[in-house]
């Protein structure tokens, strides 16, 4: 895994973003998150209010739960109460997919603390132009999202390294991706995270 730095859209710090279980579909369960974990630069944020060039082609676009950390998680042994412990925030989100990986992150800009949320019962209505394609809750991201974090944390650890503060972690899609080509756009409205919105041209 390489690491670089990443201006994230949250935190005044610069960090990477972590996506837990890069390329794992939604209901797969921790161990593919510690299986599989990559570190995206600053590149990969894509500003809410701006429109991703997809070139007459289309995106393939999937919610889910992005975690801003405000303290270090570290394995091996990381737990979700210790990786919802440093959550400073909990964010809607978008991701673009390019050959199974997460490639771009769309971060919602409402942000709620995790105090008094069930993460795994957060829902999020999922929609193309308008037309639902589909609902999912928090639990569809490796049980919980929080678990997904810890069990990026354990993955790290074996590179001996950690979440740092400040970092973005992206939990993993809630539903499968789906294609959103130039011209259209995808919006998904999460329970207490507000709505997250991309348009492709």
């Amino acid at each position: 895994m390489a690491a670089g730095p990443a201006g994230t859209v949250v935190a005044a710090a610069l960090a990477p973003v972590v996506v837990a279980g890069a390329g794992a579909g939604p209901g797969a369960d921790a161990s593919s998150a510690r299986a599989s974990v990559a570190l995206l630069d600053a590149a990969a944020l894509h500003p809410p209010e701006s429109p991703l060039t997809v070139g007459g082609g289309s995106a393939q676009v999937a919610p889910g739960i992005i975690l801003a950390l405000g303290a270090p998680v570290a394995g091996p042994g990381a737990t979700p109460a210790a990786a919802l412990a440093a959550t400073a925030t909990v964010h809607g989100g978008l991701a673009v997919h390019q050959g199974g990986a997460v490639t771009r992150l769309v971060v919602g800009r409402t942000g709620a603390a995790p105090a008094g949320l069930d993460l795994g019962l957060v829902g999020v209505l999922f929609e193309r132009d308008g037309v639902q394609l589909g609902t999912a809750a928090g639990a569809a991201s490796f049980g919980h999202p929080a678990a997904a974090a810890a069990a990026a944390a354990d993955a790290l650890a074996l590179d001996e390294a950690r979440l740092e503060a400040g970092w973005l972690v992206w939990c993993g899609a809630l539903l499968p991706p789906a294609e959103v080509p130039a011209g259209s756009h995808a919006r998904a409205a999460f329970g207490h995270l507000g709505v997250v919105t991309l348009r492709c041209t």
